[in-house]
């Protein structure tokens, strides 16, 4: 009876020892898989990038910019990112390339400076750059928007139910601080790389149109 139940003791161990194995075998490739797609989205989805320089109406002032203006508004950026093909995608820039891709970025408006806009609206702001057939494309002086970003745009409405940046796309100033907005240098009026603006400013220079 003793060697019986020893036996049966040892199979028991065994059916253990064997259930174990393959649990630990199925965690250990499910953590492979995870390693594997982290890999994966690591890559780069281009291999080179084509930097353009184009040339646009720069403004002397705030104001100038803040008459020219359709809309001024500001928005946070969605994270939504379409070609004109419309495949999502990572972007950078802008470019005056005559096969440069188009890409809408998509905005949920915040406040409003001026035009007919509403806070909560949904906006796209489309512009020449982005990434296509392993290109990236992107206009020197620029700003890249990335999700979550918040710019401060000044901008016209295109014949593609889109908003447009004005002076060459570079007229969107990010978000610094609680108040202050970064223009790019590119606009015209700004003195360095680090020009702000509040929206304060933008109120008065449209008060004194």
């Amino acid at each position: 009876m003793k060697i019986k139940a020893l036996h049966l003791l040892t199979i028991i161990l065994t059916a253990v020892v064997a259930c174990l194995i393959i649990l630990l075998l199925g965690v250990t490739g499910q953590r492979s898989a995870t390693v594997q797609l982290e890999k994966k989205s690591d890559n780069k989805s281009y291999e080179k990038t084509l930097l353009g320089h184009a040339d646009y109406p720069s403004f002397p002032s705030l104001a100038s910019l803040s008459k020219e203006a359709e809309a001024i508004f500001v928005g946070v950026h969605n994270g939504e990112t379409v070609t004109e093909d419309g495949k999502i995608i990572e972007n950078e820039g802008v470019k005056p390339f005559k096969e440069a891709p188009k890409t809408s970025y998509t905005f949920t408006v915040t406040e409003v400076l001026k035009g007919s806009l509403h806070e909560q609206d949904t906006v796209k702001l489309t512009r020449e750059d982005g990434i296509q057939d392993g290109i990236r494309y992107i206009l020197e002086g620029v700003p890249h928007i990335e999700k979550n970003d918040v710019f401060m745009i000044f901008a016209i409405y295109g014949t593609d139910s889109a908003y447009h940046a004005l002076a060459g796309n570079t007229a969107i100033a990010r978000l610094e601080n609680a108040e202050s907005y970064l223009i790019p240098e590119g606009v015209g009026f700004t003195r360095s790389e680090k020009e702000v603006i509040t929206a304060d400013d933008v109120r008065q220079s449209i008060s004194s149109e």
